[in-house]
This record gives C-alpha cells, sequence and structure tokens, in this order.
C-alpha cells in the first residue's frame, strides 16, 4: 500500500543515507523502522501489564509468586505465544 507522509529534512536526509548503508530501498527502510516501532510499542504494553500485576502482588503479600504469575499467565494471556 502506498502512502504519503510529512518527514523533517534533516530526519529524512538521515533516513536516507542509512538506508544506502545499510543496502535497502528507502520504502523497505521505512517499512522495517516501522515495524521495530510498532514491536517496541507491544513491548512496553505488555511489560507495563506485567509490572501493574506484580504491583497487585506485592499489595497482596499472601502467595508466593510463582504460583501468582501462573494465575495471572492463566487467566490473562491465555494461549498468547511469546
Amino acid at each position: 500500500m502506498r502512502a504519503t507522509v510529512t518527514i523533517e529534512p534533516s530526519l529524512f536526509t538521515e533516513a536516507d543515507r542509512r538506508a544506502k548503508e545499510l543496502g535497502l530501498s528507502r520504502s523497505r527502510f521505512y517499512q522495517t523502522a516501522l515495524e521495530h516501532y510498532l514491536r517496541d510499542l507491544r513491548d512496553r504494553r505488555l511489560t507495563d501489564q506485567m509490572n501493574r500485576h506484580l504491583e497487585r502482588y506485592d499489595e497482596r503479600g499472601d502467595r508466593d509468586l510463582e504460583s501468582y504469575v501462573a494465575e495471572v499467565w492463566a487467566r490473562d494471556m491465555g494461549d498468547d505465544e511469546w
């Protein structure tokens, strides 16, 4: 799919230079960068979810961590693969 975006000139110049260094087309470079950025956002979201659960565990303090993580995983992650 084609998309038109506006990019600051200095960012465009640097991205163009890096794409050439890596032997990638400009399109492939931007696509790869977007994939990495979206993966990072997903990873941060997962980390935030895990941290919230661990904070709840700390507040309860009535079970061992391994049991708590197993319960949370079964309840919230289901069959999701890492």
